[in-house]
């Protein structure tokens, strides 16, 4: 009986050394060239509402009017205008952080009959993408969507333009009617970026309104 104690009780006391067993120095260096912990990522709602904002922003000041239809039943969230014609446009606003590659993934799909499909004329006529980690925007018609995502370069294509369809669009704001940003108004500049096969560093729309 008395070994039985005995080998329990060593037992416990080398389980108990173990948990106040001193951290090795190859512990306490990870634990220091560990990098913090980021910021939980915003909900796929909030997110697509920041956007919504930053658009109506970024149309506001190339000119366009911009109108939001009451409740969000319809496929579109937008409908933009311009002061040089009577055409209405039906705008869906889409954003990706999907990166593939070189490229970033967009999804051009809408709920409909308990499955996803691609974006009617019917339902919308341009969907605009925004690439978060790039700032960049595209202004793509319901024409050219497909398939169910398409990829956008912001970065360049390596392989050059016929793979690379959709950088005909990349801030293509005349597609909506857009003529001139509003004077006085900066648009904000576009953050850093890889520059691209071609050695050139691609950045959004130029500049325009700006104090000479």
């Amino acid at each position: 009986m008395s070994n039985c104690v005995t080998r329990q009780f060593n037992r416990a006391a080398k389980k108990s050394l173990k948990r106040v067993r001193p951290t090795s120095d190859r512990a306490q260096k990870a634990a220091l060239l560990k990098k913090p912990s980021s910021p939980s990522p915003l909900n796929a709602k909030l997110r697509g509402e920041l956007v919504e904002m930053m658009f109506m922003l970024q149309a506001s000041l190339r000119g366009l009017i911009v109108a939001k239809p009451y409740g969000d039943s319809r496929r579109y969230d937008f409908i933009t205008d311009t002061d040089s014609g009577p055409r209405l446009r039906r705008v869906q606003v889409r954003s990706t952080t999907h990166r593939s590659g070189r490229g970033y993934i967009v999804n051009a799909t809408c709920r409909r009959h308990s499955s996803n499909a691609v974006y009617k004329a019917r339902e919308i006529d341009f969907l605009i993408a925004y690439v978060i980690p790039r700032n960049v925007w595209y202004v793509v018609p319901v024409a050219a969507l497909r398939t169910n995502t398409f990829r956008v370069y912001p970065d360049g294509c390596r392989r050059g333009a016929p793979y690379a369809p959709f950088e005909r669009y990349r801030a293509a704001w005349h597609l909506l009617g857009a003529t001139e940003a509003i004077p006085g108004f900066d648009y904000e500049p576009a953050p850093s970026q890889p520059r691209s096969a071609t050695g050139t560093q691609p950045t959004d729309q130029a500049v325009a309104g700006r104090g000479k």
